[in-house]
């Protein structure tokens, strides 16, 4: 640009630092910001099991997809096509969302730790979940269930869930 634009730009930077607002763009892959937050803070913060659910998702969903970008050059558009990459792969919305909640988190570490600007997983719209109707017995398959299953050793079991609507 011109030196007018390096001059406003300049200008703009100031006022960040004045507000406390302007952070130095992270260096480094997202893989390698993932990974750092997996055996940092994330550690501390979840329970073990749902640190093993974050270190899976992030190992086999984003890592091999938008690892390789620069993590100052992460855009929400680059959240959207791995989205939609994983919806075209047959992975339900559900854990798409599971993966954008992951990626959502970290980010907000990243934030909240001066690393990152801005969080773009919050400008990006994850897919909905589908809401599936129940299907349940009628009378009759109740009816034919109960005596197929008669002779079971399972029959007062069968009995009881169904009379007691459990799942």
């Amino acid at each position: 640009g011109t030196k007018r634009d390096a001059l406003r730009r300049l200008s703009e930077l100031e006022v960040q630092v004045d507000r406390g607002e302007h952070v130095n763009p992270s260096h480094g892959t997202v893989a390698e910001f993932l990974n750092e937050w997996l055996d940092g803070p994330m550690q501390s913060s979840v329970r073990l099991k749902t640190g093993d659910g974050y270190r899976f998702i992030v190992r086999k969903y984003i890592a091999p997809r938008i690892g390789q970008f620069s993590l100052r050059d992460l855009q929400p558009a680059h959240l959207q096509g791995l989205y939609s990459g994983l919806l075209a792969r047959g992975l339900s919305a559900t854990t798409t969302r599971h993966v954008h909640a992951v990626i959502r988190r970290a980010l907000a570490e990243g934030v909240r730790t001066g690393r990152l600007g801005r969080n773009v997983a919050l400008a990006t719209r994850p897919p909905r979940s589908k809401r599936r109707e129940m299907s349940t017995l009628s009378v009759d398959d109740v009816r034919r269930f109960l005596t197929a299953a008669q002779d079971s050793p399972y029959y007062a079991p069968f009995v009881t869930l169904l009379w007691t609507g459990a799942r």
